[in-house]
């Protein structure tokens, strides 16, 4: 009798212990991903304008597969600076377009 409380509470103590854990992690996982998005914005933040990326991929399916140039010129107008900001990925090339008018 005395045995079966015992390995009941035991069960009860790794399933409380269990889920704290899980708690914990999930709040890790959490306060993680809002430092890293945060770190990511003040970088967006420092370049030139520029569309706004998507987390991993970038600008990089906004890129015409033909003649790629005649974006950059619009959004060079539309951004009204010669220096802009298009991420290829996680890489942050600065395309410097002077389009005469």
């Amino acid at each position: 009798m005395w045995a079966t409380y015992l390995l009941l509470s035991g069960i009860i103590a790794l399933i409380i212990d269990y889920s704290r854990m899980l708690y914990l992690r999930w709040r890790m996982v959490v306060a993680y991903s809002f430092a890293s998005f945060m770190s990511g914005l003040s970088l967006i933040r420092q370049q030139p304008p520029g569309p706004l990326p998507w987390p991993i991929v970038g600008n990089t399916f906004s890129l015409p597969d033909e003649k790629p140039w005649y974006l950059m010129e619009q959004l060079s107008k539309q951004y009204k600076s010669p220096l802009i900001t298009f991420w290829i990925g996680r890489l942050v090339p600065q395309q410097f377009c002077r389009s005469e008018q």
